[in-house]
């Protein structure tokens, strides 16, 4: 599983929710599916992250999709993870591969879309793309929310290596707490 993926994978866990992940659905692959047992919420989460994006929010790798207008690339992408393969000149869905097998896997089509991202490139304001995807059904999510709150419930050891990896950072790259001991260097 992708890192980024992990650690929201591990944030939904935190948060007491069973999940599936890395569904693959023909050529596709569904990143989490999620269902909250108490509450009964259910969740669909594709998970993209870039450190250093390098150009505007698009569907596709090819940096001429990034000439399309705001609208058009969001409801490419939408339609390309949320409901199945996606025609590259229209943006519309050509199958509904991935929203049927989500409807499967959650037992209905009452679920909740997110679409997590790291950053956005400048050119693409981050309010008009929130609102866009949500014009489609989306939910946007910054990947450094879920981290900051997910950094918050840690309270210990963690088994899941997504947490346990946050822990080791904070501790030994000096935003945690130090040891009475010395560490090499000090």
């Amino acid at each position: 599983m992708d890192p980024a993926e992990e650690i929201v994978n591990s944030y939904l866990h935190s948060r007491g929710y069973f999940t599936i992940t890395n569904t693959k659905v023909g050529l596709k692959e569904i990143d989490i599916v999620a269902l909250q047992p108490k509450s009964g919420h259910k969740l669909h989460a594709e998970v993209h992250i870039s450190l250093k994006p390098t150009g505007r929010i698009r569907p596709w790798g090819p940096l001429a999709y990034a000439k399309k207008p705001l609208r058009w690339r969001v409801l490419a992408t939408c339609n390309n993870k949320f409901v199945g393969s996606t025609d590259k000149t229209t943006g519309r869905p050509t199958d509904r591969i991935v929203e049927k097998q989500v409807k499967k896997l959650l037992g209905g089509s009452d679920y909740e879309k997110w679409y997590v991202v790291g950053r956005i490139h400048t050119r693409d304001p981050v309010g008009d793309v929130a609102r866009e995807f949500e014009r489609n059904g989306v939910k946007l999510v910054f990947f450094e929310d879920l981290l900051a709150d997910l950094k918050k419930s840690l309270t210990g050891i963690h088994m899941d290596n997504a947490r346990r990896y946050i822990e080791l950072c904070d501790a030994f790259l000096g935003r945690g707490p130090r040891a009475s001991i010395q560490s090499p260097g000090s």
